[in-house]
């Protein structure tokens, strides 16, 4: 079987190491393309990843350079154009694998489940100004669908820990990369094909700064992206979905506002929320929100 991992980077010098041999430590029968799609790094990226060249029974490919930076969405759409495996798995600069099975753990998941359009690995989220890891204890595969996709606000987390059906992908219209490619629309477009599978086991790990595109916005920035998100992604659907971007633009759009940033908040932070912080003081904080 030929399988394709994309790794995205951009000036990721200080991370990207990590993340290459993550890829390379991986155990399994298939033949691998690894697709290095760099957008125009200024530092050394390119350079760590050029000294691992010969070092992996792995084929690397390096997408050519760009004249200027292209943003994240098109750097996306030209390394799904090279992919031609049966499965597509992605792996950012900055987030790394922490099992040689990664890849044959959705695979061998993939292949007996043909329900499932895509699947996606529980996350090990490092927070790095603290030196912080969360570690999930689900036990338990977790299927979702277009309405949960959309209504809940993305069930993906993060696309360092997905794999998806290389004939699915081929299906992405241009156009989803002029608008802001990210996991929440990719995980909305899988699942009109099939469930969102989410695997029980952690096997990537999620680093989370205040550099990141989505946790470096305030708590104003993040309703109002969400809010602008409803629309644009309602048009990218051709309004097949408007009562699910109704349904969340209604409940994102609450007048109280203390009920509003409880209801927008991902899942994969309300998880954490119940994670860390012990059932007493959460209670103590719900009631003071009910007030």
């Amino acid at each position: 079987m030929d399988i394709d991992i994309i790794l995205i980077t951009y000036n990721q010098e200080k991370y990207v190491s990590q993340a290459v041999e993550s890829i390379l430590m991986q155990k399994t029968n298939c033949n691998v393309h690894v697709i290095i799609a760099d957008d125009c790094s200024t530092d050394s990226t390119l350079d760590i990843i050029h000294s691992y060249d010969g070092n992996s029974q792995f084929q690397f490919e390096y997408l050519s350079s760009c004249k200027q930076n292209i943003g994240m969405s098109r750097n996306y759409g030209r390394a799904f154009s090279k992919c031609n495996g049966k499965y597509v798995f992605i792996l950012e600069g900055d987030d790394y694998w922490c099992n040689p099975k990664h890849l044959e753990q959705h695979i061998e998941f993939l292949e007996n489940h043909q329900e499932a359009s895509m699947s996606m690995n529980r996350l090990i989220l490092l927070y790095e100004e603290k030196s912080l890891y969360s570690y999930p204890t689900i036990q338990n595969v977790e299927f979702y669908n277009i309405k949960q996709q959309i209504v809940d606000i993305n069930h993906l987390g993060n696309l360092s820990g997905c794999c998806f059906r290389i004939l699915l992908i081929k299906q992405l219209p241009e156009k989803i990369f002029d608008i802001g490619f990210a996991d929440w629309l990719l995980g909305m477009f899988m699942a009109q094909y099939g469930l969102l599978a989410v695997l029980p086991e952690a096997t990537s790990v999620y680093r989370i700064n205040k550099n990141g595109q989505w946790s470096g916005m305030t708590d104003e920035q993040k309703h109002n992206t969400l809010l602008n998100a409803c629309h644009k992604y309602d048009n990218f659907f051709d309004e097949k979905y408007k009562d699910y971007f109704e349904e969340l633009y209604n409940r994102l759009n609450k007048p109280n506002k203390k009920l509003r940033k409880r209801d927008w908040i991902p899942p994969i932070f309300k998880y954490l929320y119940k994670l860390l912080v012990p059932a007493n003081v959460r209670i103590f904080i719900n009631r003071r929100l009910k007030k």
